[in-house]
This record gives C-alpha cells, sequence and structure tokens, in this order.
C-alpha cells in the first residue's frame, strides 16, 4: 500500500515538473520573440530592413512564435524580397493556422500581388470576404477594389464597388458615410459619364 502511494506521489511530482517547465519554455519563447521584436525595430526604424530580416531569421532559430514569421515577412516586403516574404508568409500561415487573421491574410494577398501572383492575391481577398458578416465586410471590400484598381483590374473593381453601393451603403449608420464618398469615387473613376452627380454630391459633402 505505502508503495503504492508513493508511486502516485511520484506520478504527481513528475507532471508538475513537466506543466512548470512547459510554463517555463513557453516563457523563454515569448521573451526570445520580444527581444526580437525590440531589436529589429531598431533597425526598421533606421531602414535597415535586411538586418532586421536577420534578426528574425536568427530569432526563428531559437523560437516558435507566429510573430516572428509574421513580422519576418513584414520586413522582408519592406527589403524588397518579396519572393521571400511570401514564402515566408505561407509558411507561417500552415504552422499557424489558428492565427490567419484579417490582418495576416491581407499581408499575404499584398506579398502575391508584389510577387506577380494577382488572381491568387484576388482569391485570398475574396476568402477573407466570406469569412465575415455582410453588414461587417465593408473595409475589407474596399481594401480588396483598391487592390483590383491596382492591378488593373477595372471591371471587377467596378463590379465589386456597383455591389457595395446597391447592397450595402444605403444600410449603414450616419457616422460610416465616409465609405459612400469612396465608393462612389469607385464607380466615377470606372464610368465616370454615368456617376459624376453622384460623386460630385458626396464630394460636396465632405469638403
Amino acid at each position: 500500500m505505502l508503495k503504492k502511494n508513493f508511486s502516485c506521489v511520484l506520478i504527481i511530482v513528475l507532471v508538475t515538473i513537466f506543466f512548470v517547465s512547459c510554463d517555463t519554455l513557453r516563457e523563454n519563447r515569448a521573451n526570445v520573440a520580444d527581444a526580437a521584436i525590440n531589436l529589429a525595430q531598431r533597425y526598421i526604424d533606421d531602414g535597415n530592413f535586411n538586418a532586421a530580416a536577420n534578426v528574425y531569421k536568427q530569432a526563428k532559430e531559437k523560437t516558435d512564435d507566429y510573430r516572428i514569421s509574421y513580422n519576418l515577412a513584414l520586413v522582408l516586403a519592406q527589403a524588397k524580397r518579396y519572393d521571400e516574404a511570401l514564402k515566408e508568409c505561407e509558411y507561417a500561415m500552415k504552422k499557424y493556422p489558428e492565427q490567419k487573421d484579417e490582418v495576416f491574410m491581407k499581408s499575404y494577398a499584398e506579398y502575391l500581388r508584389l510577387a506577380g501572383e494577382t488572381e491568387k492575391a484576388a482569391d485570398v481577398y475574396r476568402q477573407l470576404i466570406d469569412r465575415f458578416p455582410d453588414d461587417d465586410d465593408t473595409a475589407i471590400r474596399i481594401n480588396y477594389i483598391n487592390f483590383l484598381f491596382e492591378c488593373n483590374m477595372d471591371k471587377k473593381a467596378y463590379d465589386e464597388a456597383l455591389y457595395l453601393w446597391q447592397i450595402k451603403i444605403y444600410k449603414q449608420d450616419e457616422h460610416k458615410k465616409k465609405d459612400a464618398r469612396t465608393v462612389a469615387e469607385f464607380l466615377y473613376r470606372v464610368k465616370p459619364e454615368e456617376w459624376e452627380a453622384v460623386y460630385k454630391t458626396f464630394n460636396s459633402l465632405h469638403n
């Protein structure tokens, strides 16, 4: 009986040590990530994005933290190393699927665009739009329309803007009416003869 009790106590002690060690390991990883972020930011402030990327690459070997991969992709893009930024972002999205939030996916779409993968970038934006309820995705759609214009996809941009105008803009509260002006500008950019009066009306309201 005594031997059995001792075994139970030993198991409890070992489990406790294990969880304490896990907590310590998580804390150490967080500390490494925080230190890397702070150091890299100094290089970023000086405009030295390649040095910041090297900091994040070294940190990536020592810790498992999604912030390291996310920030590494960001500084690689700032250093105009777009292919590397895209690969790092793809790696992070596979490794940390729970972190695949709006900001991460928007960055991924931008890296795809910069790498010349415009159709894939458009698909990522569509995935983003599909993840949000109808009344909450106006900002994402506006970013998507801007992206389409940047990629010279004016027809798609116009169709998206027209959808926003017909289905969403009229629902908005007064403090969101600035979106109406933005969408009116999108429509006017493609078909000025049809939307000139509307665009001028909203433009005058905000001047």
